[in-house]
């Protein structure tokens, strides 16, 4: 467990007594900064406002496990899975907690990169979505407007063809006129 995992001990109250060296690695502490420490140390206030019992729960015996954000030394986040498990002795107490971590700060990483991009990617896919769709509109109108236009264009090219041919007509009642008025001259 000591080259595999991220190992820290703590007293019933949640005060540091020994760290593996890989735990001392993950979270940039020496062992001397760590000892008599609280765990609140690697905390947010977060942490302890969603869980107020955390110890209390601990030293009850309630064993502990899964996805913890932790902050190391320089204040980075640090993701750890971990387990948390109450140690008891003969009389059945708790006399200490051991927590068992594995750092998986980059997969997590890793893991949100990917979601926001995928978010990235949604948004722009509904944008462009809207994006079209008010294309769309635009064309319907366009399409509307020059149909409109169009039926206007022919109803007054037919309107033409008609006073063309009444223009015919009264022209021909013009010549008829014109040559009885020259015969009634004669």
């Amino acid at each position: 467990l000591d080259n595999s995992q991220a190992i820290i001990e703590f007293d019933p109250k949640g005060n540091i007594i020994e760290a593996n060296a890989n735990f001392l690695d993950v979270m940039g502490y020496t062992r001397a900064e760590l000892k008599g420490q609280h765990h609140k140390l690697f905390c947010d206030e977060a942490f302890y406002r969603e869980h107020p019992h955390f110890w209390e729960e601990l030293n009850k015996g309630q064993f502990k496990s899964g996805l913890f954000k932790r902050f190391n030394k320089l204040g980075q986040t640090v993701w750890l899975e971990a387990s948390y498990n109450p140690i008891h002795n003969a009389a059945g107490k708790v006399i200490k907690v051991i927590k068992f971590a594995s750092d998986i700060t980059a997969r997590i990483e890793k893991s949100q990169a990917i979601k926001e991009a995928t978010e990235i990617a949604h948004s722009t896919a509904l944008n462009t979505g809207a994006t079209v769709e008010q294309a769309i509109d635009s064309l319907d109108r366009v399409t509307v407007t020059s149909n409109s236009i169009t039926y206007q264009v022919q109803q007054a090219s037919e309107a033409i063809t008609q006073l063309n041919e009444q223009s015919r007509h009264i022209q021909a009642i013009v010549s008829t006129i014109s040559a009885i008025a020259e015969q009634t001259n004669l």
